[in-house]
């Protein structure tokens, strides 16, 4: 039996949150990104602090290009941040909406094989902004770097034909503040400056509102040169993405969320449109959670729908994924629940996504 305080992770295309069912928080968040350099491999932000110009990204739009990537950076987290043997210890992972098996399978292996982790368990980021909250039913909307995800329970059952994910997330407010800067004859580039990009975006972006005019400030750049920033165009891509790309067919949070709700079951609809949570950094976005809750009740008033619609937003949104997953970890039924080293050995890789399936 697995009862070794497991390691928790939250494994995202722009930052790996990691940290033990012990901790209220990550021990340590690191930038996904990995430099090539004639001493070997560096990871994290120190990619742009020593100036690599050859590096990548292991994860791209949810797609991971290469596992050994992975495990190298893990195994800089592991070692260097955390100071922890993967081998003696459990892990669970956070997994996203609609997560193919065959991820499942890949983890297995490489948790199993390269880190012979003695057990490993996968955890629906949806139902870890429910966890903390002690709730069984909610709607969880979950804001990523390359994805926004829906996940819907009821009773502590997750409706997986009713959950969606789209391909558009906070890399799209990045590389359209980016383009605003551009036009001002100021030019970042998406990765280096990523931090300086989300800094601007996470203290000057405000949701446009109905009847609220739009607010445009003014930002020193590191320069010394002062722009205008239109607060409200920042993070319009993520809210409606066909809004700046009229090519894009992508209606919007909003109607995201009323399609997935009217997918489930109609006795448990009210409850849905009653408890949404919305989670991830952009969550916190000054005026989101009004703006996402404004255009719903737009979208129902105009098909005669009077729900009620309550949005929640979190002090910790942008960790409470990690967080639910490690109260997961601190339970006593985990240990219940892993796929341990012992029956991947037996049954294989495969194993792995039949214990984790979530279809149906």
């Amino acid at each position: 039996m697995v009862e070794e305080v497991p390691i928790v992770l939250d494994i995202g295309s722009y930052s790996i949150k990691a940290g033990t069912a012990e901790d209220e928080a990550p021990s340590c968040i690191i930038r996904n990104v990995i430099g090539e350099h004639e001493t070997g491999k560096i990871y994290g932000e120190s990619v742009f602090n020593n100036n690599i110009k050859d590096y990548h990204y292991p994860i791209n739009r949810g797609m991971i290009s290469d596992y050994d990537d992975i495990e190298g950076i893990l195994r800089f987290v592991f070692d260097e941040n955390m100071g922890v043997d993967a081998s003696t210890r459990p892990v669970i992972v956070t997994e996203e909406a609609l997560c193919p098996n065959l991820r499942k399978q890949e983890y297995g292996e490489l948790f199993f094989e390269k880190f012979e982790t003695p057990g490993l368990y996968f955890e629906l980021t949806g139902n870890c902004a429910l966890i903390p909250l002690d709730l069984e039913t909610g709607l969880t909307v979950d804001f990523g770097e390359s994805f926004v995800s829906i996940f819907p329970f009821y009773n502590g059952t997750y409706i997986f034909n009713a959950s969606d994910k789209q391909c558009f997330g906070g890399l799209d407010c990045s590389t359209h503040l980016a383009s605003i800067l551009a036009q001002q004859g100021y030019t970042l580039n998406i990765d280096k400056d990523r931090e300086l990009l989300n800094t601007i975006k996470e203290n000057y972006s405000v949701a446009r509102l109905d009847g609220v005019e739009d607010t445009i400030k003014e930002y020193t750049l590191p320069d010394g040169k002062v722009i205008s920033i239109n607060c409200c165009d920042v993070i319009e891509p993520l809210i409606v993405p066909m809004s700046i790309d009229k090519k894009n067919e992508m209606q919007g949070v909003a109607k995201m969320i009323v399609d997935c709700i009217m997918k489930c079951p109609i006795d448990c609809r009210s409850d849905l449109f009653g408890t949404i949570n919305l989670i991830g950094a952009a969550s916190k976005l000054k005026g989101m959670g009004t703006r996402i809750k404004n255009d719903i009740i737009k979208i129902l008033k105009d098909q005669g729908n009077n729900a009620h619609v309550k949005v929640n937003v979190f002090d910790n949104s942008e960790v409470l994924a990690w967080y639910g997953a490690a109260c997961t970890g601190a339970l006593s039924s985990i240990v219940e629940r892993y796929c341990t080293k012992e029956q991947y050995d037996e049954n294989g890789s495969f194993f792995v996504s039949q214990m984790f399936a979530r279809e149906g």
